[in-house]
């Protein structure tokens, strides 16, 4: 592992049918936001070899357009239900799973991928829905833990590229 995009899922509806936070879709918003992060993705040169989802209705609709959008093959994502109100450790042992691509896109939520950018990289950001922590290793990792990765990007639908 040599990238790992650490990517909330986009804005969602209050509710849902099912009264169930798990089933919650995108809202209007939600969908274009998740379109222009691929867009953001396939601008930067910088689309994942490997895309695993929490499988919340959300995270899973987020996904699905963002890799429309960047030209990533929607039918290779891979869901785990692990990620869904997910903490760190449970993050590091998905993280760890998937260490022998270039680079992984990892789609889920707050507070849980907060804590988890914070913990890679040393730094903490506020995540909105949308956003994308682009964090980067010099070497690649063997465990998590051990070395420190640079937050070499962070975009939000609302202010694009904050160019770090």
């Amino acid at each position: 592992l040599k990238e790992l995009l650490v990517f909330r899922h986009a804005k969602t509806e209050r509710d849902s049918v099912s009264g169930r936070d798990f089933d919650r879709e995108l809202a209007s918003r939600g969908l274009r936001d998740a379109q222009a992060a691929g867009s953001w993705l396939k601008e930067q040169d910088c689309v994942p070899d490997r895309v695993v989802c929490s499988t919340a209705a959300r995270a899973r609709q987020t996904a699905e357009l963002t890799c429309r959008a960047c030209g990533f093959d929607q039918r290779n994502i891979e869901f785990e239900k692990a990620i869904y109100e997910a903490f760190t450790g449970t993050l590091f042992d998905v993280v760890s799973r998937h260490m022998d691509c270039d680079r992984m896109m990892l789609v889920g939520h707050n507070p849980g991928f907060e804590m988890l950018v914070a913990s890679l990289s040393g730094r903490h950001v506020t995540m909105p829905t949308a956003a994308i922590a682009r964090l980067e290793w010099t070497e690649p990792p063997t465990d998590l833990t051990a070395q420190k990765a640079s937050l070499a990007a962070f975009w939000t639908p609302k202010n694009g590229d904050l160019g770090l």
